[in-house]
């Protein structure tokens, strides 16, 4: 755990320092989910689920979920997250080509899952209902996704602010055509803080 919280720190406070190590570091898709984005995407859902059923029951209540119903909204928006993970890096990954940057999914992946690091953690704010909007620190995560991109993809520098802004449209727009999954399936808005 210490490991978690010694990168989040240092991704959130150094990350120019922080992405070349990360880029040398060896992975694979399932240690970065198992050691990293499954921790973290926990911890959010965790803290929105205590947030909107404990402290903030109204919301739940307001829309007619049961307990039961709000823990499938959790388990549901734990999964979509990790989903929303994947298929961004797979657009970064895709979109490498055309900005002359690296086409590899792991470096794809880490980019994405250590740039949404700022929304993962800010999520805990959840907890209190009040403090929610304290959540747009969670954008911080755009500017190291945009720093990140040339040390992981090796796009050339003047191509990663191109490169960032397409990849994060393209992915907004499929996350937000995907969000509706979750609110179908458990018959609740989609509140994914992650993105």
């Amino acid at each position: 755990m210490q490991q978690i919280l010694d990168r989040v720190q240092a991704i959130i406070l150094r990350p120019r320092e922080t992405w070349p190590i990360i880029k040398d570091e060896p992975a694979t898709t399932g240690e970065l989910y198992r050691n990293y984005i499954m921790i973290l995407a926990a911890v959010q859902t965790l803290s929105m689920f205590i947030g909107m059923w404990i402290f903030g029951g109204a919301i739940f209540h307001r829309v007619g979920l049961s307990f039961f119903q709000g823990i499938a909204w959790a388990v549901v928006h734990y999964l979509f997250t990790l989903a929303s993970v994947y298929i961004a890096a797979k657009v970064v990954e895709s979109l490498a080509p055309t900005f002359d940057a690296k086409k590899d999914f792991i470096s794809a992946l880490k980019v994405v899952a250590y740039s949404w690091t700022p929304a993962f953690v800010i999520a805990v704010v959840h907890i209190i209902p009040g403090l929610s909007i304290l959540t747009i620190l969670g954008l911080y995560g755009l500017y190291l996704f945009y720093i990140g991109l040339p040390y992981l993809m090796e796009c050339p520098p003047e191509k990663a602010l191109p490169y960032a802004a397409l990849s994060i449209i393209i992915s907004l727009v499929i996350y937000m055509i995907l969000s509706i999954v979750p609110a179908l399936m458990v018959g609740f808005p989609s509140m994914n803080g992650s993105f």
